[in-house]
């Protein structure tokens, strides 16, 4: 944002450059002259020739007869100047106005005839001797006294300024004003390629639609500063006659409809959505209209486009005040543009006086306004982000409720197991085989419940994590793979300026060169621009640690793998870590001792969900322990010719011998009611048994806990789905 600033801050510089003279005495070959000194006369038969207006009663420009010069269609100006002729030799004239349908210049020559030069939108740009934007007259200076007449048409009103300097001064000053509107220009025709970008990547249609109204904003800029007469359609007469208008209701129109798209109006404003729907049948109807009759269309944009600024900033107010997140940032990047427009339309209708700041307020609005609603729109995807986790919350707060539910049921279970066993031993002894039975039905019941239970529960992890994994690598590929390119369109963007200044050093006085030093200074350009490069790198870091975690993620989501494979354990055990970071960076430490294990044929995702619950089990066991002042978790690995061994150990409150005795019976837990099912360790046991291998427990009170895990390297063990 900080470049934005400076750039308004040139801009603000330029306009001081010109500066109204009362006086009309031209004697600085190095300065130009906005004249607001001179006479004008309404031709109301559009008849009068150059003779009879010579004649003819002017009246002197004062603000009070300000709006009757600009708003009338056929205007003739007397311009009557003091020349020092030691220090003036080749002076122009211009018409700070790039859109005027005839601008006649006259002149007497020394013989007493008249010089005439024809310019304007109705003629050719080539026509020009000048090839600038703007209307440049050669104006004759062989006496003190130098008299020009100028006779202006145009079907639309319209304001300018009447500049006067020696042809270098002129010609650096159009020069320096055309810089700084490509600079402007610039930026909005990047974001246009950069979010254009963006919709190819994500096909996201939103983007589309602010790619097409920012390339419309664009081009409707270079034909208001009529740079588009210049290197577009430099023949076109008619389209150039009609392109300001027609433009700003094309664009118009691409505002409502980006509106409705981006703050959801149908949703949060439905009658808002209605209002704006009639505006854009109103100005299909001025697009249409503009091609017969570009003075009524000129009128009725005039006075629709404030009800159109006010309109869009009541909207986004409104949908704001609803609640929806996204409508403070584009509040935030609109009211920048329609700011701009507001400037505009008041300097165009002669409600304000026209000079530099409002000839391009508007541009810079829009090139301001672009950069903000791209950043709107990628503010996107951190909503999107918010809602995947709500998702993910819920997913896990219903698991938990599942697992009570569970718990509970089988409690009841055992109680009416229990109290049928009992009543079966008092009623007939002979009974007892069948009793054994039940015990053994029972038995077989948990263990079923139990594989259940873990089949359902690593089925739901495995969907959850893997759809985490998809949905955040999109976005934060995007993410990860733009932070160059809009490294690299910064430093263009900082180079244009350099460029700019070293130019301005070399064409410029050193008094003013001097002015543009001290505005680097104040806005600290050099400390800005380091703390652009800081931020892009802290981007890059951001996006390449949460690479890493979507990594993690796709390892971990191998939990419905039912065939044996050669699986990389120290990979996998890497994966867990990763998801469990958030849990163990702030309580305690983990050290990996790894030693390069072989491949381990076995189950990869159920060997995930074994080092996820040996370590979860070892991090609550630390964290409940008050003894334990820095908790510490050990993982080593090592193996031989045929067996891996894998030990995870670590130094909080550790185990009595009961407990170790009963730790891998299903639905035994030390926790509280509704914190544990009791079955994590269970299915440890089952999971390793499964691929024969074992697990074995050291633990003293006091002093800590190791879980040794030993597995073959290779396996001939049934799939987990034969049972």
């Amino acid at each position: 944002m900080h470049y934005l600033k400076y750039i308004w801050l040139c801009l603000v510089f330029v306009t001081t450059i010109v500066s109204a003279q009362e006086v009309n005495y031209i004697d600085n070959p190095d300065k130009v002259y906005n004249l607001q000194d001179f006479e004008f006369y309404v031709d109301s038969t559009y008849q009068l020739s150059i003779d009879e207006i010579e004649n003819a009663n002017f009246t002197r420009k004062t603000k009070e007869n300000r709006s009757e010069i600009f708003n009338t269609y056929n205007t003739w100006i007397k311009v009557d100047m003091n020349v020092d002729l030691d220090k003036m030799h080749e002076l122009v004239f211009l018409m700070d106005q790039a859109n005027m349908d005839t601008i006649d210049f006259y002149q007497r020559n020394a013989d007493g005839s008249w010089r005439v030069i024809n310019y304007g939108n109705d003629y050719p740009f080539n026509h020009r001797k000048y090839k600038v934007n703007h209307f440049v007259f050669d104006i004759d200076v062989s006496k003190e006294q130098t008299v020009f007449y100028v006779r202006l048409r145009n079907k639309v009103q319209t304001t300018y300024n009447i500049i006067v300097g020696e042809h270098n001064a002129v010609m650096q000053y159009e020069t320096t004003a055309i810089v700084i509107f490509a600079v402007l220009i610039g930026v909005i025709f990047a974001m246009v390629g950069y979010n254009l970008f963006l919709y190819v990547s994500l096909r996201e249609t939103m983007y589309l639609i602010y790619v097409i109204l920012s390339f419309l904003t664009g081009i409707l800029q270079m034909v208001l500063y009529g740079v588009s007469y210049q290197y577009l359609w430099p023949e076109n007469i008619f389209f150039q006659n009609i392109g300001s208008e027609l433009l700003t209701a094309v664009a118009t129109m691409g505002g409502l409809i980006f509106m409705n798209a981006f703050l959801k109006t149908a949703e949060h404003a439905p009658r808002l959505n209605i209002v704006s729907k009639i505006f854009l049948v109103i100005y299909s109807v001025l697009v249409v209209l503009v091609w017969f009759d570009v003075t009524i269309v000129n009128a009725l944009l005039l006075a629709f486009q404030p009800i159109i600024a006010l309109f869009i900033l009541s909207v986004a107010i409104v949908v704001m005040m609803s609640g929806y997140k996204p409508a403070k940032y584009y509040l935030l990047a609109w009211s920048t543009f329609l700011l701009g427009i507001l400037v505009f339309v008041m300097a165009e209708v002669g409600v304000i006086e026209r000079n530099n700041i409002t000839t391009l307020t508007i541009t810079f609005g829009a090139g301001l306004e672009v950069v903000l609603l791209s950043f709107a729109l990628a503010n996107r995807i951190n909503i999107l982000k918010s809602e995947q986790e709500e998702a993910v919350s819920l997913s896990l707060r219903l698991e938990k409720e599942k697992a009570t539910l569970i718990f509970e049921q089988n409690i009841i279970l055992e109680k009416k197991v229990n109290a049928r066993t009992k009543e079966l031993n008092e009623t007939n002894k002979v009974l007892e085989e069948k009793n054994h039975e039940v015990e053994k039905a029972y038995s077989e019941l948990k263990n079923t419940q139990s594989q259940l239970v873990n089949a359902e529960k690593m089925s739901s992890l495995g969907q959850l994590t893997a759809g985490i994994a998809h949905e955040i690598n999109n976005p934060i590929n995007f993410v990860s793979s733009n932070v160059g390119p809009l490294k690299r369109d910064v430093e263009d963007i900082v180079s244009v300026f350099e460029a700019t200044e070293k130019l301005a050093k070399e064409s410029m006085s050193p008094e003013m060169y001097q002015e543009i030093i001290d505005l680097k200074e104040e806005i600290e350009y050099d400390y800005v621009k380091e703390e652009i490069n800081h931020l892009l790198h802290g981007m890059k870091d951001g996006a390449n640690r949460t690479v890493e975690i979507i990594k993690g993620l796709k390892l971990f989501s191998r939990v419905d793998e039912d065939d044996l494979k050669m699986v990389n354990l120290e990979d996998g055990i890497k994966s867990t870590l990763v998801l469990l970071n958030s849990n163990i960076k702030h309580h305690l430490k983990v050290k990996t001792n790894f030693s390069n294990i072989p491949n381990v044929e076995c189950y990869g995702g159920k060997m995930n969900q074994v080092f996820m619950n040996i370590l979860n089990n070892a991090i609550q066991a630390i964290k409940s322990d008050e003894k334990t002042l820095e908790g510490e978790i050990v993982i080593s690995t090592s193996h031989d010719e045929g067996h891996v061994y894998i030990s995870i150990a670590d130094n909080g409150p550790g185990m009595t011998e009961e407990v170790q005795n009963k730790l891998f019976e299903p639905f035994f837990t030390t926790k509280p009611v509704g914190e544990g099912t009791g079955l994590g360790l269970s299915i440890v046991y089952k999971i390793v048994e499964k691929i024969n291998g074992k697990i074995d427990v050291k633990s003293e009170i006091d002093e800590g806990t190791e879980f040794i895990i030993t597995l073959p390297i290779t396996n001939t063990t049934k799939p987990l789905s034969d049972d």
